[in-house]
């Protein structure tokens, strides 16, 4: 990605400032095919619905994958499966510039043999390709992006020399392989390996003993941090200061139970800035996501486990821009003993979207929390008590470079077919109506080669945040009747606006940089 910093804003100076959020819509939707659901990634799409993929139990130990549509008003719109012949699971999923989604996951063949499953989708939920890749080992895509118009990447683990690789592999738009690359570990074979686009041509690997190793999108590898902060990194994010911040798993296990280490690592990934550990006696506090909000604090998601019970509970950490604690929330509905969080985006009106799952492991239903800017919920959402700790930082070996390549195994061409789950919407808080066309507020171009222009029937000054499709800010200014921003030094792809007019009122959009 070109540096976003670098961005040029006529007719006015981009300030740095807080912006104001008018109230969002905050809910907490439960929807179910069967007593084994499982939400694992979420997005929002440039529609401003939520996207969540994740998978159902069908019958004994057969899964099948599940795409479904969620309005911003937490109602389900949509929900889509393929009738697998054995297990098929989506893992992750992010738009594509077309308009379309491109989701990973794993397809079981044997108990010791799970192969990559790839899918991509047209913005209607047709299949374009169906493909699964693999070795003769376990093989998952963990993680999906799209680096480039047509270049859809996917990493995760891929078997391969008799272990498994943290991977990376990028596809054309036809599901063909253009390059791929791995990594040699140097600790226990995961099947978590993946990666988090942080844009200038860098993919992130999280769940090394390392904590931070940055390879490019051919998978090789340009920056490291050679120490450890626990015993495995969960995600990695880029500040806006340039510095990297990491979320680990520290202590692991009864019956203390593990922390959950936060750190911040300058931009060069040579010095230590600054973290702390977080914990509860007894136990496991697991991170999940972290990312840095409007107002530069860190909001990390994650899981509280229960050793006695075998039960979660989701929580949300909200810590100031040197790494301490300022809150923890929990959000386990009070009709449930169990909750989980899988994962966690921001969306175009600077709140948070969150999906997993809740209830007990034989009773799990899909779970998306939409919180808003401050992390906050209408119901569900307590105060969760931790304690702090200083972190520890300890020399591990560099992650070298692995030689290998993976072969296309199957071409699948059964469709994917509509499903109806059974929906209960825990509770609901809607914001106040937004600004429309009709209301005086557009923007043009929507498709963009360089630049929009901002247009109003009153000269109110509008404070502006703009989103990729990632969910990072790359932007926060003020524009008023008038106002032309440039997005020439930005990579192609939807982007998301969000505005806020002094009076209260809020203005979103969306728009399509073209190459």
């Amino acid at each position: 990605m070109k540096n976003t910093k670098q961005l040029v804003i006529s007719l006015f100076a981009c300030l740095s400032m807080n912006i104001s959020v008018a109230q969002q819509n905050t809910f907490q939707l439960e929807f179910s095919l069967s007593t084994g659901d499982d939400a694992r990634d979420a997005i929002q799409n440039a529609q401003g619905n939520y996207v969540v993929v994740g998978s159902t139990l069908v019958s004994g130990s057969n899964y099948d994958p599940v795409i479904s549509i969620v309005s911003p008003t937490g109602v389900l719109l949509q929900s889509k499966s393929f009738a697998s012949t054995t297990s098929d699971f989506f893992y992750s999923v992010c738009q594509t510039s077309d308009g379309g989604y491109f989701l990973t996951g794993t397809s079981f063949v044997t108990p010791n043999n799970y192969d990559c499953l790839v899918v991509k989708m047209d913005s209607l939920l047709n299949t374009v390709f169906h493909k699964v890749y693999g070795t003769s080992g376990n093989d998952y895509g963990n993680s999906s992006f799209e680096v480039s118009p047509g270049r859809y990447t996917v990493t995760g683990t891929i078997a391969l020399g008799g272990s498994a690789k943290p991977s990376v592999i990028t596809l054309d738009e036809l599901g063909a392989v253009v390059s791929e690359g791995y990594l040699v570990t140097n600790q226990f074979a995961s099947p978590n390996y993946k990666g988090s686009y942080l844009g200038n041509n860098e993919i992130a690997i999280s769940n090394l003993t390392n904590a931070i190793s940055i390879v490019d999108t051919n998978g090789v590898l340009v920056k490291h941090y050679p120490n450890s902060l626990g015993i495995y990194s969960t995600d990695i994010a880029k500040a806006q200061n340039g510095q990297y911040v990491c979320v680990s798993v520290a202590n692991y296990g009864a019956p203390t139970g593990s922390t959950l280490s936060f750190a911040i690592i300058d931009s060069t990934l040579t010095n230590y800035i600054g973290g702390n550990s977080f914990k509860v006696n007894g136990r496991d506090i697991l991170p999940v996501k972290v990312f840095q909000d409007v107002n530069n604090d860190f909001l990390i998601a994650g899981n509280s486990y229960d050793f006695n019970s075998g039960n979660y509970i989701p929580i949300l950490l909200k810590l100031n821009v040197s790494g301490s604690l300022i809150w923890c929330h929990s959000f386990k509905p009070s009709s449930t003993a169990s909750a989980k969080f899988n994962s966690m985006v921001t969306t175009s009106d600077g709140g948070f979207l969150l999906s997993g799952n809740v209830g007990p492991w034989n009773n799990q239903h899909f779970f998306v929390v939409k919180l808003d800017s401050s992390g906050n919920s209408v119901c569900n959402s307590v105060n969760y008590a931790l304690t702090t700790q200083s972190q520890s930082v300890q020399s591990q070996t560099t992650h070298s470079q692995y030689t290998g390549s993976v072969g296309l195994l199957s071409t699948v061409t059964t469709p994917f077919g509509t499903v109806t789950p059974t929906v209960n919407l825990i509770c609901l808080s809607t914001a106040v109506e937004e600004l429309n066309e009709q209301s005086g507020i557009v923007i043009y171009p929507t498709i963009v080669q360089d630049a929009f222009t901002v247009s109003c029937i009153t000269n109110e000054t509008m404070e502006l945040a703009i989103f990729n499709v990632q969910g990072q800010v790359v932007l926060i200014c003020q524009a008023t009747n008038g106002t032309k921003i440039s997005l020439a030094d930005q990579e192609a792809g939807y982007y998301f606006i969000r505005g806020v007019q002094k009076g209260g009122a809020v203005f979103s959009a969306k728009l399509l940089k073209a190459e």
